[in-house]
């Protein structure tokens, strides 16, 4: 790819492991050795996720008030739980 033209590479945390992008960076750097060509890398590490916990499938319509709570025993209403405070 450097051969035909890519200026360098990023690499996304938000898939993988440790052990992948460290495989990634060992590549790059040894295609950097072989051309004798710097090859600038980019670590792209992920932002804060919120993922739901679980909760009952349920429809949502206008004017209906929906709880995001931390507590997953919560049971008033429409509810959803939800991992994170600062969500």
């Amino acid at each position: 790819m450097v051969r035909e033209g890519a200026a360098g590479f990023r690499i996304n945390c938000a898939h993988g492991d440790e052990a992948d992008w460290l495989e990634y960076v060992k590549i790059v750097r040894e295609v950097s050795s072989e051309l004798d060509q710097a090859i600038p890398l980019i670590l792209d590490t992920p932002g804060p996720q919120v993922r739901s916990g679980d909760f009952q499938e349920f429809k949502v319509v206008r004017g209906d008030k929906v709880l995001f709570s931390m507590d997953p025993d919560a049971k008033e209403g429409k509810h959803i739980v939800v991992p994170a405070r600062e969500f």
